[in-house]
């Protein structure tokens, strides 16, 4: 057990407790100047920007992986059918450009405006719009130009630059909070009481909570290069096969149970940081091994390895309760009458 999941995601017990203490005092800083931050935004004397269309902000309180992604996907599908335009901004995590804001299109290279924007851009109908910029404001008016009907955040629930009109939380059904705690002594930026006052909260996974609920279910992996051409892949690898499991994601770990659900048989992992790149020799060693899969949102940073072999994407769809869909869609489409 490494020190985060023993201090982050353990009871305060007598393992861990000399460590809480000794980071609590630094927790009570963040608080400190966080709730600063937040005051000067809402007294004015730090600047705000507001969206002409309604603007969403889909985020966490805490750190790593959460499900926002998927959660996106599926909302922008959702809206899509509704007949409305979506827009979407990221700040383009890892985004390397000089200029911005960047208008993501299938063709744009995940190095230049970020795994995330470019996932969402190949799950998406073709006007949906997506653009990057790590100060948002950038984005929201390029969005406004190109007549979109709502904007989608993709994260910023901290980004208090921006006027938002509806806040959805979106928190991992395992980890939750955590210990409560705020960082270092615990995994959250925030704490419940921004959980209580969002539109909605949405736990990813089966939990005994009252908020909403997304399901995420896989799908069989198809190989690197036809997911990247989006074409169909008949390719199939047989259920407890050996595999390398190769994740990039902020909570690796519900990807290797994910495969383990779908019965293969984990014989090794190439672990890399959230949103970092793995060298194209540790891969194709890998791959000379056993299949190696990936999720969704690694694959979109290594098409110069699409003709490899060996190389295979698992995808997931996130299934939100109807009865979000019904309370967003009341909540939105009143904004819009507006």
């Amino acid at each position: 057990m490494n020190l985060i999941n023993l201090i982050w995601y353990q009871k305060i017990n007598i393992r861990n407790f000399l460590l809480i203490i000794f980071l609590f005092p630094f927790s009570c800083l963040f608080y400190i100047l966080s709730l600063i931050r937040r005051l000067l935004f809402r007294f004015g004397f730090k600047r705000q920007f507001k969206s002409k269309v309604p603007l969403v902000i889909i985020g966490g309180v805490s750190v790593g992986g959460s499900g926002k992604t998927p959660f996106c996907i599926a909302l922008i599908k959702h809206l899509s059918e509704q007949g409305l335009k979506v827009g979407v901004l990221s700040r383009g995590y890892h985004s390397k450009n000089t200029s911005y804001p960047i208008k993501v299109e299938l063709s744009t290279d995940a190095k230049i405006c970020g795994d995330e924007p470019l996932l969402m851009k190949m799950s998406s109908t073709a006007d949906t719009c997506i653009f990057v910029d790590p100060k948002r404001e950038g984005a929201i008016r390029a969005l406004e130009n190109e007549g979109v009907d709502v904007i989608l955040s993709d994260d910023g629930l901290q980004h208090y630059a921006m006027q938002r009109d509806i806040e959805i939380v979106v928190l991992d059904a395992k980890r939750m909070l955590g210990n409560g705690l705020l960082l270092p002594a615990g995994p959250n930026r925030e704490g419940m009481w921004h959980v209580k006052k969002a539109d909605f909260v949405v736990v990813n996974g089966k939990n005994d909570t009252d908020y909403h609920t997304m399901i995420l279910k896989a799908n069989q992996p198809v190989s690197l290069k036809n997911f990247l051409d989006q074409v169909s892949d008949t390719e199939q690898i047989s259920k407890f096969t050996d595999v390398i499991a190769m994740s990039g994601i902020g909570n690796p770990q519900r990807f290797y149970n994910t495969l383990k659900e779908m019965n293969y048989n984990i014989a090794d992992t190439l672990n890399i940081a959230d949103h970092a790149v793995a060298s194209d020799r540790d891969i194709l060693l890998a791959s000379e091994k056993y299949p190696v899969l990936m999720t969704a949102k690694d694959a979109v940073k290594y098409s110069r390895l699409k003709e490899c072999k060996n190389l295979y994407v698992v995808t997931v769809n996130g299934h939100i309760d109807d009865e979000f869909f019904e309370s967003f869609d009341r909540k939105l489409f009143d904004l819009l009458k507006k």
